[in-house]
């Protein structure tokens, strides 16, 4: 286990067993009197001189303390133990409610949760409807469950089969999970699987202006069976992406690709409790966005276009009212004890009980339905190419910014896609993921900006935490370094530079090392223009890369040179300052007081460049 996953594991943490415990009261009651008339026909048997039940075999091992060696026998020993609680189990979720994973009477208890944690991650990728996780491991006597979550992983104390308390508990543990709810298992019930069609039905919620403010709960049905990205990390925000049809399917081939005209995203995103008071609720921002933009001809399709999204509400029970799915409603009472490592979360270092570590970042999981759908970037394969989708997504930016008051924060490789014009002779940029995005025009708005965004891409206030300064100018510069990192890396992994070339490349520091390192590192890199070229000369030999040498240079300049302003504006390097001898001007800090001016600057050289190769673009296809 390593040490990333190791810092999340709390071990003999109580009420797991309850917290599998069904929430409708009439459920709760059955499991309740299930779990106590097994356990007690389990201890009539075990006390009784002569064992005649079928699984004597289990009880002579517990009665003789349970030791064993050979692996088989302890897997079937298990299965006698499972067979007997579930013959007597009249649930309706026991076939589906347990993930187990057994381990040898020699593996450690920690051994066995790493095994157990490979298995965890693998259904996360598969099982598309999956919110978190359980699982079980048994080393010798002893079982543990395990609660798998986006910041947590808790394990229960030892139930040891040969204390009575142990069985007690291990038995209601198991009875809880047949009788409770699907939601309780850790599916999602607004993604049902329809077999025979193989996709999914996905419910998105529906925009206000569609229902109406008072049926919030309202959704709008998407059918799906291809995914763009699965949630194949065992802790974070567990984003899937969907291409999706609103149309039902009457056969398998209406949800192929092909039919796909929308792109459906889900994900558990750090929150406030009260939505009103969400500032980077990314449903409200692309709605904003669309109502703004919509008129704006010059950006048309390349943002998002919001069709559906929200918080996802579920029923807890058949008579309960709908509540966000949030992680604070998963734990119930466990949320305020579980803690996750210093400095792992954007939250405030608040201290647990244990005064440790920092409390679980409180998340929503949140579901928006968008078109158009583009390609990732590694599909691209031409610098003219991307020289358009640049200027297209940065034209967006600007009106994002200016019109609509929402600032990006993330421009990376990752968050730019394209997709090629109807006539099929020319790309269009598509930008996208406004996780990190904030509404300017809030009057508080500077109090949430944290530092964010991709770590090579990010912009030196940004990695300074010069709060005060994040503007548009910030994803202006990861546009430079994004640039950079292309023509340097190559669009994919199948041009990218050699180990040993690599070993050699300046522009690995910008992902390596402290911090600080990292931000000296683009200073000097920005600082001046035969410093700059130093990274542009080295550029991979791709058709017309000169041409975006050339661009980052006058981007550069543009940022950090402009010869439209005065001397305070130019350079990366602090400089004293001439009046002041006690101080210095950090021109990259002086920048945020002509944003728009730049803004305006930047989008003028990315514009022209993609003019000037627009022949030479168009004849490549």
């Amino acid at each position: 286990m390593d040490f990333y996953v190791k810092e999340r594991l709390q071990l003999d943490f109580d009420g797991l067993i309850e917290l599998a415990a069904p929430v409708d009261s009439q459920l709760r009651e059955r499991a309740e009197k299930a779990a106590k008339e097994i356990a007690e026909e389990f201890e009539l048997i075990l006390a009784s001189p002569d064992i005649t039940d079928a699984n004597n075999e289990l009880f002579s091992w517990i009665r003789g303390g349970a030791t064993i060696d050979r692996q088989k026998e302890l897997y079937n020993y298990f299965g006698m133990l499972m067979r007997f609680v579930s013959k007597r189990i009249r649930g309706p979720n026991y076939a589906r409610a347990l993930v187990a994973k057994k381990t040898d009477s020699r593996a450690a208890a920690e051994g066995a949760c790493a095994r157990l944690l490979v298995y965890m991650r693998k259904t996360y990728v598969t099982q598309w409807n999956r919110r978190f996780s359980w699982g079980l491991t048994m080393c010798r006597d002893a079982i543990r469950v395990y609660s798998f979550g986006n910041d947590h992983l808790l394990g229960s104390k030892d139930m040891r089969l040969t204390e009575m308390d142990g069985r007690t508990k291990f038995i209601q543990l198991i009875v809880n999970w047949s009788f409770c709810e699907e939601h309780r298992l850790g599916y999602d019930p607004t993604m049902i699987r329809l077999p025979e069609l193989r996709c999914w039905q996905i419910k998105v919620p529906a925009l206000p202006e569609t229902v109406g403010e008072q049926t919030p709960v309202a959704s709008k049905l998407f059918y799906t069976r291809c995914t763009i990205a699965a949630a194949d990390h065992l802790f974070g925000r567990h984003t899937r992406t969907f291409l999706a049809t609103d149309n039902k399917p009457t056969c398998v081939e209406d949800t192929d690709s092909k039919n796909c005209k929308y792109v459906i995203k889900d994900s558990w995103v750090e929150s406030t409790h009260n939505a009103d008071d969400d500032m980077r609720d990314e449903a409200k921002h692309l709605h904003k966005i669309r109502e703004r933009l919509g008129k704006f001809e010059d950006v048309k399709g390349c943002y998002p276009t919001i069709i559906a999204g929200g918080r996802i509400r579920l029923n807890r029970s058949d008579s309960s009212e709908a509540v966000d799915d949030t992680t604070a409603s998963v734990l119930g009472d466990l949320f305020n004890d579980v803690a996750v490592p210093l400095g792992d979360s954007s939250s405030e270092n608040i201290s647990n009980k244990s005064g440790c570590s920092n409390l679980a970042p409180f998340r929503v999981h949140m579901r928006i339905a968008t078109t158009p759908v583009g390609t990732p970037l590694r599909h691209l394969n031409c610098p003219l190419k991307l020289i358009k989708v640049m200027a297209d997504v940065m034209r967006v930016h600007g009106r994002m910014r200016w019109d609509a008051d929402i600032l990006h924060r993330d421009i990376s490789t990752n968050n730019v896609l394209f997709y090629e014009t109807d006539d099929g002779q020319d790309v269009c940029g598509l930008l996208i993921d406004f996780d990190h995005a904030i509404d300017c025009s809030v009057s508080n708005y500077r109090l949430h900006m944290d530092r964010s965004g991709t770590l090579p891409f990010m912009s030196i206030n940004n990695l300074e935490t010069n709060v005060e300064l994040i503007t548009g100018l910030d994803d202006w510069e990861s546009v430079l370094y994004m640039l950079c990192w292309i023509g340097t890396y190559g669009f994919n992994a199948n041009l990218a530079p050699s180990k040993e070339v690599y070993g050699r490349l300046k522009i690995r520091k910008w992902c390596e090392g402290l911090l600080d390192d990292i931000v000296d590192s683009k200073r000097k890199d920005m600082s001046s223009s035969p410093l700059f070229y130093q990274l542009t000369k080295i550029f991979l030999r791709y058709a017309h890369v000169e041409t975006l040498q050339d661009l980052t240079d006058d981007l550069r300049t543009a940022l950090f040179e402009n010869p439209n302003l005065g001397p305070e504006f130019h350079g990366a390097l602090s400089k004293p300052d001439k009046l002041d001898k006690m101080n210095e001007i950090d021109s990259v800090a002086n920048r945020k007081h002509k944003e728009r001016e730049l803004m305006a600057s930047l989008q003028e050289v990315l514009d022209r460049y993609a003019k000037e190769t627009k022949a030479l673009r168009i004849s490549k296809n």
